[in-house]
């Protein structure tokens, strides 16, 4: 692994001596147009590429010494400044409000472009600005979405690159910015950090520094911060779907794909919300599902769907929660749900319009995180309202490893990384 080579930014007398910089550019009119010299150093940087692409110790005219992290859109713009002047303030600005972050370096799993193999690298550890907390995680959930928006299948939201993989965790506050109130050090917090920039607030790591107004709840007693990072965006979405459609006393409610992360919270809240279950799993699920009380199972590699649905329920189900059923699959399943019933998916695939011709309302779901719902979602699990559900246990080192096997939404339970 090359070296890393320290550069700085910023004017001679702005900075300690006999800290071991390499090189010095000054921000000044009597330099060389500087996105020459940035130019230069981009360059450079592509050469002394570390476990953090692009990353540097850096200072500003001010004094501040900390890290500053060039994105790949630097130098078209610096080129295209039309004067010394204006090139200067572009280039002081742009380095400005590039990601300044202070600390020791932290563990984090990365891509640094859309479809890269995920990989462990040192990135600069964040601090938490005004408005901020910064979180030592101690867990961090893998979702199906993770996936996707790694591989840029699915780009909801801006991103930034490198991309921190993740959006599920739990931790402790270790400090907090400015004007922050509503958290204080020492607290215990979990959520989700689904937040634009796509990859500026990733959960993948050792530490995240977030707005202290993102949706994050304080990790209930009892409850440990590994069950608490698994809840989130299964838990929450599990709860939403069936508030949804409820009431549910007396409904047939169908689930594909509940023996999944989501699947295993939706089942136990629609039993508890009244309705008779049929759950498609696979058959390591089944005897959890029957344990949790469901009414029907059905294994997916030995029944059909349909064939065990209209033998039990000829007049058809209330309710369809589709987790996994790509849009040809929905669609077929959907012809279970009697007029008058429900439709959902989660892979927003259902076609609206058509269901709505034979009396069915369709949902293509997508989850609305708050507070409130984290909050509730880890009552239950504090109550023993509902089980976890099965969790497997990797390293932020086994990460990549778990990425290329890519696990299919439909598997049992949650995986969950330890930090």
């Amino acid at each position: 692994m090359a070296s890393r080579e320290s550069i700085v930014i910023g004017t001679p007398r702005a900075l300690p001596e006999n800290r071991g910089y390499s090189r010095i550019l000054p921000l000044s009119l009597e330099t060389e147009p500087i996105w020459e010299k940035l130019s230069s150093w981009t360059m450079r940087a592509n050469i002394c590429e570390t476990k953090a692409p692009g990353v540097f110790r850096a200072g500003c005219t001010a004094g501040y010494l900390g890290r500053v992290q060039l994105r790949d859109s630097l130098i078209p713009t610096l080129t295209r400044s039309p004067s010394r002047v204006a090139t200067l303030w572009v280039a002081s600005t742009m380095l400005l409000r590039a990601l300044v972050e202070g600390g020791d370096d932290m563990r984090a799993v990365t891509v640094s472009h859309f479809g890269e193999e995920p990989s462990l690298a040192d990135m600069p550890t964040p601090v938490a600005s005004p408005g901020q907390v910064l979180i030592k995680l101690a867990a961090a959930s893998v979702n199906p979405m993770d996936a996707k928006l790694a591989s840029g299948e699915w780009r909801p939201a801006p991103v930034r690159f490198p991309m921190i993989l993740g959006v599920d965790g739990a931790g402790t506050v270790e400090a907090v910015g400015d004007g922050t109130t509503r958290f204080a050090p020492g607290d215990k917090l979990f959520g989700q950090l689904f937040i634009p920039p796509i990859g500026a607030y990733g959960t993948y790591a050792e530490y995240v520094a977030i707005t202290a107004d993102a949706p994050l709840a304080s990790v209930p007693d009892g409850v440990d911060f590994v069950v608490a990072a698994s809840a989130p965006t299964a838990g929450g979405t599990g709860l939403s779907i069936v508030e949804l459609v409820e009431p549910l006393d007396e409904q047939v409610v169908l689930i594909i794909g509940a023996g999944g992360g989501v699947g295993t919270f939706a089942t136990q809240f629609a039993l508890r919300a009244g309705a008779t279950v049929i759950a498609e799993v696979h058959a390591t699920a089944e005897a959890r599902m029957r344990s949790y009380g469901v009414a029907t199972t059905i294994v997916s590699s030995e029944a059909s769907v349909k064939d065990s649905v209209r033998r039990n329920h000829p007049d058809g189900v209330d309710v369809l929660i589709d987790l996994a059923g790509d849009a040809r699959m929905f669609a077929s399943t959907c012809t279970l749900v009697r007029p008058g019933g429900t439709a959902i998916t989660t892979q927003y695939v259902a076609d609206l319009e058509a269901l709505q011709a034979v009396g069915v309302r369709g949902v293509n779901f997508a989850l609305r995180q708050s507070t409130d719902l984290l909050e509730r979602v880890g009552r239950a699990l504090a109550e023993r309202a509902i089980a976890e559900p099965p969790i497997r246990r990797i390293t932020l080192e086994e990460v990549p490893d778990n990425f290329r096997g890519r696990p299919h939404s439909h598997a049992d339970g949650k995986t969950v990384i330890v930090l």
